[in-house]
């Protein structure tokens, strides 16, 4: 089964620069590279390449000049990073930690946008986990959402998560993070990552908002969605949860 792998790189490494539109093409186009490529982003500096799955040797160095699955940091000359010719990344252009100022940018159009709505119940005075399995690649941007009867000092997490051991452990992929981390795949969750943490709710009849994000966020099949609603008021509060999604 494919395994959704990522390759980052830092800035620095493109030497002759990193238009992404122009650089993804010209992996998906090189045949020397046998995995297909879903998609590339930069932020904070980093530019990183998601694959539909772990590239072969060849295939990693043909990208950066490095057979191992470790990121080469030089790619040289003759692999596609570091002989690619794309508009140069004006990088003077930082905040003031360092960081590059980028405009936001979209997805192509051969993505396809999806909204996906949920409804979750929450008791008076429980915790409720409502998790939603990814089935395909995902590049998630947000969603928005509206609630009904919140307590006093309710809040809801958003939250990624590996339950089964899908994600490998990046020193020896043969094996799962989970279980690198001393976790039972199938009993145990890996919280990987909380988008919203955590989103404290106003003590009113009806609530609304959206969280959409200005870029999106890769999550590989087998991982789950989670949302956990923290209610703690005498009512039960209802929950009306739409995601905004592309799949890749």
């Amino acid at each position: 089964m494919p395994t959704q792998t990522t390759y980052s790189y830092p800035v620095a490494a493109f030497s002759n620069g990193a238009a992404l539109s122009a650089l993804e093409e010209t992996i998906s186009k090189s045949p020397a590279i046998v995995v297909g490529c879903l998609g590339t982003t930069i932020e904070a500096g980093v530019v990183s390449f998601v694959f539909k799955d772990v590239l072969d040797s060849s295939s990693k160095e043909a990208l950066d000049g490095d057979s191992t699955q470790a990121p080469n940091e030089t790619p040289p000359s003759n692999s596609i990073l570091g002989a690619h010719d794309g508009v140069e990344l004006i990088t003077e252009r930082l905040d003031k930690d360092g960081n590059m100022v980028v405009a936001p940018t979209f997805l192509h159009s051969s993505n396809t946008a999806r909204l996906k709505g949920y409804k979750i119940t929450a008791p008076a005075g429980e915790t409720v986990i409502h998790d939603v399995e990814v089935t395909s690649q995902l590049l998630v941007q947000g969603g928005q959402f509206w609630i009904m009867g919140s307590g006093p000092d309710d809040y809801v997490e958003f939250v990624v998560c590996d339950k089964n051991g899908v994600i490998p452990f990046p020193s020896n992929p043969a094996i799962s993070l989970m279980t690198a981390l001393g976790l039972t795949p199938g009993v145990d969750v890996l919280e990987l990552t909380k988008y919203v943490d955590p989103l404290h709710i106003p003590e009113i009849p009806f609530f609304q908002d959206n969280i959409i994000m200005p870029t999106v966020a890769p999550v590989v099949n087998g991982l789950f969605l989670r949302t956990i609603y923290h209610n703690t008021g005498l009512q039960d509060a209802k929950m009306s949860l739409t995601y905004r999604w592309y799949e890749a």
